[in-house]
């Protein structure tokens, strides 16, 4: 990923979908973990068909989710990124995570976005979007439905 971003080789938008290892790294990210949590709150006592999506939750990427990312390429690679959240009527929820990789996110925000190269051009902006579904039978629901 990193590469054919530096070389200008990646295409406009990749979609990784759930069982790829790009993604399943996603679901396990600290800004995912704490959207969840955030759509968790926000629909407390809430069954499934009642819950309201969670759009556009951001998640800045700084030291401290350096550090939180380790030695996870893919979370280091992706760097700062929003969140959707979508619940089903069966208890799970559908997650996507949005991406885009430019100059101004590698420099942390001290390169001109408008200065940013398109795609096909070495470190030109290219984007991501990362699926994943989280079961049922992991989330706490307290509405007491059945």
């Amino acid at each position: 990923m990193f590469w054919g971003w530096v070389l200008g080789t990646a295409p406009p938008n990749t979609v990784y979908g759930p069982l790829t290892n790009q993604s399943m790294d996603m679901m396990q990210s600290q800004g995912v973990q704490d959207a969840i949590e955030f759509f968790n709150k926000k629909n407390a006592g809430k069954c499934p068909g009642e819950e309201v999506p969670v759009t556009n939750y951001d998640y800045s990427f700084g030291p401290m989710a350096l550090w939180q990312a380790g030695t996870n390429s893919t979370q280091q690679f992706v760097g700062s990124y929003s969140v959707n959240i979508y619940p089903n009527a069966n208890g799970t929820l559908d997650i996507t995570v949005y991406n885009t990789t430019s100059m101004t996110s590698f420099f942390y925000g001290l390169y001109p976005n408008a200065l940013n190269p398109p795609n096909g051009y070495p470190m030109g902006n290219t984007s991501q979007e990362y699926l994943g579904t989280v079961p049922d039978s992991i989330r706490s629901t307290s509405c007491g439905c059945q």
